[in-house]
Protein backbone atom coordinates (compact mmCIF):
# COMPACT_ATOMS: atom_id res chain seq x y z
CA UNK A 1 0.00 0.00 0.00
CA UNK A 2 2.52 2.54 0.85
CA UNK A 3 4.32 1.70 -2.36
CA UNK A 4 1.30 2.44 -4.33
CA UNK A 5 0.99 5.68 -2.64
CA UNK A 6 4.41 6.67 -3.09
CA UNK A 7 4.20 5.43 -6.95
CA UNK A 8 1.63 7.86 -6.99
CA UNK A 9 2.98 10.82 -5.99
CA UNK A 10 5.44 10.10 -8.04
CA UNK A 11 3.71 10.24 -11.21
CA UNK A 12 2.44 13.02 -9.55
CA UNK A 13 5.87 14.80 -9.18
CA UNK A 14 6.49 13.91 -12.62
CA UNK A 15 3.65 15.66 -13.90
CA UNK A 16 4.53 18.71 -11.87
CA UNK A 17 7.83 18.62 -13.22
CA UNK A 18 7.12 18.98 -17.04
CA UNK A 19 5.37 22.03 -16.03
CA UNK A 20 8.56 23.37 -14.77
CA UNK A 21 8.34 23.12 -11.01
CA UNK A 22 11.48 23.16 -9.74
CA UNK A 23 10.40 22.11 -6.76
CA UNK A 24 8.85 19.36 -7.38
CA UNK A 25 12.16 18.07 -9.44
CA UNK A 26 14.17 18.64 -6.00
CA UNK A 27 11.91 16.35 -3.80
CA UNK A 28 12.39 13.99 -6.68
CA UNK A 29 16.08 14.10 -6.63
CA UNK A 30 16.08 14.33 -2.76
CA UNK A 31 13.92 10.91 -2.68
CA UNK A 32 15.97 8.89 -5.00
CA UNK A 33 19.85 10.14 -5.44
CA UNK A 34 20.89 7.51 -2.76
CA UNK A 35 19.43 4.87 -4.70
CA UNK A 36 21.13 6.10 -7.68
CA UNK A 37 24.47 6.67 -6.05
CA UNK A 38 24.40 3.28 -4.19
CA UNK A 39 23.39 1.63 -7.36
CA UNK A 40 26.59 3.49 -9.38
CA UNK A 41 28.86 2.44 -6.10
CA UNK A 42 28.40 -0.98 -6.12
CA UNK A 43 30.11 -1.67 -9.19
CA UNK A 44 32.74 1.13 -9.17
CA UNK A 45 34.00 2.09 -6.06
CA UNK A 46 34.34 5.51 -6.79
CA UNK A 47 32.71 8.32 -4.72
CA UNK A 48 33.39 10.91 -7.04
CA UNK A 49 33.05 9.26 -9.77
CA UNK A 50 29.36 8.20 -8.21
CA UNK A 51 28.64 11.88 -7.22
CA UNK A 52 29.08 12.76 -11.25
CA UNK A 53 26.58 10.04 -12.35
CA UNK A 54 23.72 11.47 -9.89
CA UNK A 55 24.57 14.98 -10.90
CA UNK A 56 24.62 13.96 -15.01
CA UNK A 57 21.60 11.77 -14.72
CA UNK A 58 18.90 13.82 -12.88
CA UNK A 59 20.70 17.08 -14.95
CA UNK A 60 19.74 14.70 -18.25
CA UNK A 61 15.77 14.48 -16.67
CA UNK A 62 16.05 17.80 -15.97
CA UNK A 63 16.99 18.88 -19.82
CA UNK A 64 14.24 16.36 -20.97
CA UNK A 65 11.59 17.04 -18.86
CA UNK A 66 9.32 17.98 -21.18
CA UNK A 67 9.81 14.76 -23.66
CA UNK A 68 10.36 11.89 -21.16
CA UNK A 69 8.02 9.35 -20.20
CA UNK A 70 8.58 7.80 -16.83
CA UNK A 71 5.90 4.87 -15.77
CA UNK A 72 8.02 3.82 -12.68
CA UNK A 73 10.72 6.48 -12.03
CA UNK A 74 12.64 4.23 -9.17
CA UNK A 75 12.95 1.48 -11.91
CA UNK A 76 13.76 4.35 -14.48
CA UNK A 77 16.71 5.41 -12.80
CA UNK A 78 18.11 2.34 -11.54
CA UNK A 79 18.03 1.05 -14.80
CA UNK A 80 19.40 4.18 -16.10
CA UNK A 81 22.86 4.02 -13.51
CA UNK A 82 23.22 0.41 -14.54
CA UNK A 83 23.30 1.90 -18.26
CA UNK A 84 26.03 4.32 -17.43
CA UNK A 85 28.11 2.27 -15.41
CA UNK A 86 28.28 0.09 -18.00
CA UNK A 87 29.55 2.86 -20.57
CA UNK A 88 32.26 3.76 -18.37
Amino acid sequence: MVEEKLKHKDADLLERITNNDYSAFEMLYNRYWELVYNTAYKRLNDSGLCKDIVQDLFLDIWERRNSIQIENFPGYVNKATKYIVYKI
